[in-house]
């Protein structure tokens, strides 16, 4: 962990909290907003153009803590595109030209070997159905924005060859993989410190800054702001995810490595997920962390297994003590006086939550749907009616009928637009993941069991941070096979 907070490590932190702050200034002076993305899409593009693992790098950085990648955008007469998508335009664009050019002047493919890619067939046959999905939704006449808005996130895929390209074919992918984790590590522990930070500020009622505040958190697209009982907040980013997908490599050295600044990033990444409130990630996290210590036992043995489940449970106490001690900070007046009850009753999924419940009324209405197309799917940009109880609709229509092409049920999402055969193309590449790397790599096994889980109820499948974390575990198992025969 030491030489992830090396002289580089701090850089890129510090980089990272400016660049959060000019996020902020930015806000209040949209003008900046559009000079600000124009000199990070220069610098992007500099970067790229001279190596294009820094480009890769740049591009990753703005994934692990935009959310929604919104941090920065550019608007003109009321459209805005954001950061995000310029950085993944530069990247690919200057890959594709480089490879382009090299393929044409020597007469020669520039991956000769890229076939023995243990994923390459899988991704291939996932593409070509994703493209399906595309040319099914526009034969079926769906509404051209929904059909762009509900396929662009799938376009991340396109970032495989790039990918390959740094962390495979480069002669620097050792260098490139090292910067990764420590890139990985900081996003980590900004996420839980920024989450932690806001909850201070939310807890304790700072009128002079709460509202803004909380624009930018929706506006930005970082994430969302709820009022929970008993004056606390719920404070959940998309990004939230990798918290979750950190935890088992974290959690795995555990077992062999004890140090202050490993228990630390554990237990501020803990806090941060019980902050988020989220039940998908609360589920996945009990599973992988009930897997691992059944792992150990079979692998280690039981008084071994034990003494790992222990420090699991003081993980997770001193995460949760660490979000009661922020919360309940006495320094400025706290604004309620919540407690340990309201973390229960989120558990409960039986009570009358407009979430849960808006839940299941659209479970009833998906499963309508896919009866109609369940082996060919209905493509992109295909909607689905159902009653929700969220108040934000009750204030826009009258019957609280809703219709959305967007769902929670990630699985189901995915079977709808891409058929049967897209989601069992999907899933045989999470199963072939995992079952690569279960006997070497257990942590990356776990991250995408995780992931598997998450997505059940929440979509991450389809989405710009699940999409590239699977792209990389893929050649991150890749890389392992290529390291072990040399």
């Amino acid at each position: 962990m030491n030489k992830i907070f090396n002289n580089n490590g701090k850089l890129i932190l510090g980089l990272i909290i400016l660049a959060e702050l000019f996020s902020i200034f930015t806000f209040y002076i949209p003008l900046f907003n559009n000079l600000a993305v124009l000199l990070i899409a220069l610098l992007a593009l500099i970067l790229t153009l001279y190596r294009r693992d820094y480009g890769v790098l740049l591009l990753l950085i703005e994934l692990f803590i935009g959310s929604k990648g919104y941090l920065f955008y550019f608007e003109a007469q009321g459209v805005q595109v954001s950061l995000r998508i310029i950085l993944w335009l530069i990247v690919m664009t200057v890959w594709a030209v480089s490879f382009a050019s090299h393929w044409l002047k020597t007469k020669e493919f520039p991956w000769p070997s890229v076939k023995k890619f243990p994923f390459f067939w899988i991704f291939g046959a996932l593409g070509f159905l994703v493209i399906f999905g595309l040319l099914n939704g526009v034969l079926r006449n769906h509404d051209f924005s929904n059909l762009f808005f509900d396929f662009n996130g799938w376009l991340y895929f396109a970032l495989l060859f790039p990918f390959y390209d740094v962390f495979i074919v480069s002669q620097n992918r050792k260098d490139s993989w090292k910067r990764l984790e420590q890139i990985f590590v900081l996003a980590v522990l900004w996420l839980s410190i920024k989450t932690l930070l806001l909850l201070y500020f939310f807890t304790h009622n700072i009128p002079s800054i709460l509202p803004d505040l909380y624009r930018w958190v929706r506006l930005s697209g970082v994430g969302e702001i709820t009022s929970a009982s008993g004056g606390f907040f719920r404070i959940f980013f998309q990004s939230h995810i990798f918290l979750l997908l950190a935890s088992p490599f974290l959690v795995w050295k555990l077992r062999t490595k004890q140090s202050w600044s490993l228990w630390s990033l554990l237990i501020l990444s803990g806090a941060g997920i019980i902050i988020s409130m989220s039940r998908s990630f609360w589920l996945a996290l009990l599973v992988l962390l009930f897997l691992m210590w059944l792992i150990i036992w079979q692998r280690e043995g039981i008084k071994l297994a034990l003494v790992n489940a222990v420090k699991y449970v003081v993980i997770l106490v001193l995460s949760l003590f660490l979000v009661l001690a922020v919360a309940k900070f006495p320094y400025p007046p706290v604004s309620g006086g919540f407690n340990l009850s309201l973390f229960a009753d989120r558990t409960n999924l039986t009570q009358s939550e407009s979430a849960i419940s808006s839940r299941w009324a659209l479970l009833d209405s998906l499963k309508a749907e896919l009866y109609q197309n369940p082996i060919l799917g209905s493509g992109f940009g295909a909607l689905v009616t159902y009653k929700s109880s969220d108040p934000r609709v009750a204030e826009t229509t009258a019957d609280n009928m809703y219709t959305t092409y967007a769902f929670e049920w990630g699985w189901l999402d995915l079977w709808l637009k891409l058929g049967i055969f897209g989601l069992l193309a999907y899933l045989y590449l999470l199963f072939a993941i995992i079952k690569k790397s279960w006997r070497n790599n257990i942590a990356l096994a776990l991250s995408i069991i995780a992931l598997v889980v998450v997505n059940i109820f929440t979509p991450y499948a389809n989405h710009p941070l699940g999409i590239t974390w699977i792209m990389l575990m893929a050649l991150m198992v890749y890389n392992y096979q290529l390291a072990e025969k040399k």
